[in-house]
C-alpha cells in the first residue's frame, strides 16, 4: 500500500455517466398537476410557490432519518430568501417538459400549459385518489423514455437478479486549488475493502458495486432513483448494519486525507440499503416456465426447475408466486402442478389483466402501464408486478418474533414501533405503508395480542434523536410503542 488516493480496495474505473435530474420528491409533480388542472396554466413564479409550500410541508412530516434536519425555521428562511429558486425551478420544469406533464405556451414566455396526462393526474389528486395519481405519474415517466435509468429492466430487474455476497464501501473526496487565479476543483471516488454480508437476493446497498458496476450511475442519481422507487412503493429501505465512518477513520491517514493535503471527505457510502417490496417477472420468463413445466408432464419438482432454468432462489420464488396468482400452477410441498395451458403471449396478458396485476412495458415500441392487449408488445420487456400477500397470522408471527428480539425476551416491556417496523418489513419484504395496514388489521383481528402506547415525551425525543421517528398513526394520534403479548398457537 503506497498511501496514495485510491490505494484501498481496487482502483475505480471511470463510470459511465448515466444520471437523472436531482429531484427526489415526486410529491411536487402531483401538486403541480393539481394546480395546473385547476388554473389552466402555470408561470415560473407559480411553480416556485408550489415547490416552496410543498417543501415546507414535506419537512414538517419527513422522518429525521431521511432529512437529517433538526429544525425547520432555518430551511424555511432559506426558501423564503430564494435560495432554492434557480436550481429547483430549472430541474422541476425540465422534468415536467421531459415527462410531458407541461408544455410551453406558444404565445407567453415562461408560461406552461397542462397536458392531457397532467390533467388526469390533477383530477385524481383533487378527488384524493392518490394511488391512481401515483400510477398515472409512473406511467408518464416510463412512457416518456427520458429517464431510462428508471426502466424496470434497468432498475427493478437489476435489484431482483442481484445476488449479494459482499458490499464495497467507498468515499468521495474533493479539494480546491487556485491555479493562475482560477479555482480548480478535483474530485475522486475511493472504494474501500469489501465487507462480506450474508448471501441475499433482491436487495442492494448504495455501495460502489451497485452504484457504478450494476447501475452504471453516480451516488446522487442512484439516490433519486431509489427515492422514486419508494414513492411508487416498489422498494423499501433499511439501515446498513456496518459503520463506514469507522472504516474511514481507520484508513484516513493512509489515504492522506488531511487538511494540509487539501482533500476533504464529501461523502461516505453506503448510507442505505433497499429491497424490492413487489414481485416482478417478465412475460418471457413466465412463458418459459410454463413451457418447461408442460413439456415434462403435469407435475415437476422445484429442485429440477431451479437446475434446468438456472434460477436463483429469489427469482424462482417470484416466478412461482406470480404463476400461482394467475392460477397457472398449484404447489404442494416441493411438487409443482400445472393447472392451465397457455397458448400464446396475448392469452397470458389477458389473464394477467383480469387478475388486476400491474403490467409495465419499457420496450422500444410500447412504454408505460398496459391496460389492454397491444400488437407490438415485446414479452421480454413487458412485466407483471404484484404485491406480496401475507395471512394476518403470518404477519403477527413476524411481529412477535421481532418484538421478542427487541425486548430481549422481557415481554413486560414495550418496543419502539419504528424499529419493529423496519425489521418486519425487511423480513416479509413489504413497504412501510403495508406494515401499517397489516398492523391495523391485526389490531382489530387479534386485539388480545397487540397493545399500543403513545409513549412519553422523553421516549419520543429519544427515538427522534436515534433517527427512528415515524410513528403508527391511528385516529389522528401518533403511537410510538408496541407490546405483542404472544403469538396465537
Amino acid at each position: 500500500m503506497d498511501g496514495s488516493l485510491g490505494s484501498i480496495g481496487h482502483r475505480p474505473r471511470k463510470p459511465r455517466t448515466t444520471h437523472v435530474v436531482r429531484v427526489s420528491e415526486l410529491d411536487y409533480f402531483l401538486e403541480i398537476s393539481r394546480y395546473a388542472t385547476d388554473r389552466g396554466k402555470l408561470t415560473k413564479k407559480t411553480i416556485f410557490e408550489i415547490l416552496t409550500e410543498k417543501r415546507i410541508d414535506l419537512e414538517k412530516k419527513r422522518p429525521i432519518t431521511s432529512s437529517k434536519r433538526f429544525g425547520l425555521p432555518t430551511l424555511e428562511g432559506k426558501i423564503k430568501r430564494g435560495y432554492l429558486t434557480e436550481g429547483a425551478i430549472k430541474d422541476t420544469v425540465k422534468l415536467c417538459l421531459d415527462w410531458n406533464i407541461l408544455t410551453p405556451s406558444a404565445t407567453e414566455k415562461d408560461v406552461y400549459l397542462p397536458t392531457k396526462d397532467c390533467i388526469e393526474i390533477g383530477e385524481f389528486v383533487q378527488k384524493n385518489e392518490i394511488n391512481n395519481a401515483q400510477l398515472k405519474l409512473l406511467d408518464v415517466i416510463i412512457k416518456s423514455g427520458m429517464d431510462r435509468l428508471f426502466d424496470p429492466q434497468n432498475f427493478l430487474l437489476n435489484m431482483r437478479n442481484s445476488v449479494l455476497e459482499s458490499v464495497t464501501p467507498y468515499i468521495t473526496v474533493s479539494k480546491k486549488e487556485e491555479i493562475l487565479g482560477k479555482v480548480k476543483r478535483e474530485k475522486k471516488i475511493i472504494p474501500l475493502s469489501s465487507i462480506t454480508v450474508p448471501r441475499e437476493e433482491g436487495i442492494a446497498y448504495n455501495d460502489y458495486r451497485f452504484t457504478f458496476d450494476v447501475m452504471h450511475t453516480n451516488p446522487v442519481s442512484l439516490s433519486v432513483i431509489l427515492d422514486w422507487g419508494s414513492f411508487f412503493k416498489l422498494v423499501n429501505f433499511f439501515s446498513p448494519q456496518f459503520d463506514v465512518k469507522t472504516m474511514v477513520r481507520q484508513v484516513k491517514d493512509k489515504l492522506e486525507i488531511t487538511p494540509d493535503k487539501g482533500w476533504k471527505i464529501t461523502g461516505t457510502y453506503p448510507t442505505k440499503g433497499a429491497y424490492l417490496c413487489k414481485i416482478i417477472v417478465s412475460f418471457a420468463e413466465l412463458a418459459k416456465l410454463i413451457t418447461f413445466l408442460t413439456a415434462s408432464g403435469k407435475t415437476r419438482e422445484r429442485k429440477a426447475l431451479r437446475e434446468k432454468l438456472k434460477l436463483t432462489s429469489y427469482v424462482e420464488t417470484c416466478l412461482i408466486y406470480t404463476a400461482q396468482k394467475l392460477g397457472l400452477i398449484s404447489v404442494e410441498g416441493d411438487i409443482i402442478k400445472v393447472n392451465k395451458h397457455i397458448v400464446n403471449f396475448h392469452q397470458l396478458l389477458d389473464l394477467a389483466l383480469k387478475s388486476d396485476c400491474l403490467i409495465l412495458s419499457d420496450g422500444e415500441n410500447v412504454r408505460g402501464i398496459i391496460k389492454s392487449s397491444e400488437e407490438d408488445l415485446d414479452p421480454r420487456t413487458t412485466y407483471i408486478i404484484t404485491e406480496p400477500e401475507w395471512a394476518l397470522e403470518t404477519f403477527l408471527r413476524a411481529l412477535w418474533v421481532h418484538y421478542y428480539e427487541l425486548v430481549e425476551g422481557k415481554t413486560f416491556l414495550y418496543a419502539p414501533i419504528p424499529r419493529i417496523r423496519e425489521r418486519v418489513c425487511r423480513d416479509l419484504r413489504i413497504h412501510d405503508d403495508a406494515f401499517d395496514e397489516y398492523l391495523n388489521k391485526c389490531r382489530l383481528a387479534f386485539s388480545n395480542f397487540v397493545s399500543l402506547s403513545l409513549g412519553s415525551a422523553e421516549i419520543k425525543s429519544r427515538l427522534k434523536i436515534k433517527k427512528f421517528e415515524k410513528a403508527f398513526m391511528l385516529h389522528g394520534r401518533s403511537y410510538y410503542l408496541i407490546k405483542v403479548k404472544r403469538y396465537p398457537g
